[in-house]
């Protein structure tokens, strides 16, 4: 800013140097005094209608940031869901007491697991219930070609 005052100083000592007549020196320097104040007056303006656009552009990108989390979240959430938990919640009720609890297994060879109302162990049974159904399903498809 003091490079600004410094050359605008210098105009108005070059104008008041090379014009002799005291009224036309007046006029000029008037002159350049209002046009410096008019580009002043826009350089002005110009500046608030920036910076109330940083400001829009600030409050949209916190707005941004604040969904980004919340999508990161859900990523994240689906990303454990699938990629990140080994274990699995059954539901189990006791055969001895009919206490109904959920045990988390992180293991598919542990066959049995111990109630924690009556303390039996409960004998797990691991069987694949749909490659069964498409075994039984084979089979009887096998028997009714063997009718033919």
């Amino acid at each position: 800013m003091a490079d600004l005052s410094d050359k605008y100083t210098k105009i108005l000592s070059d104008i008041e140097a090379h014009i002799s007549d005291p009224e036309e020196r007046r006029y000029v320097s008037k002159k350049i005094s209002e046009l410096s104040a008019v580009y002043l007056e826009l350089l002005d303006r110009s500046t608030k209608i920036n910076c109330i656009k940083m400001n829009k552009i600030e409050q949209d990108q916190e707005k941004l940031i604040s969904k980004v989390a919340k999508i990161q979240e859900t990523v994240n959430s689906i990303q454990n869901d699938i990629y990140e938990y080994d274990g699995y919640d059954f539901e189990i009720v006791c055969p001895y007491c009919n206490h109904e609890f959920i045990v988390e297994l992180n293991d598919d060879n542990k066959n049995e697991t111990e109630c924690p109302e009556c303390h039996n162990m409960i004998e797990l049974e691991w069987e694949d219930t749909d490659s069964k159904d498409i075994q039984e399903k084979k089979k009887q498809n096998d028997d009714e070609d063997d009718d033919f």
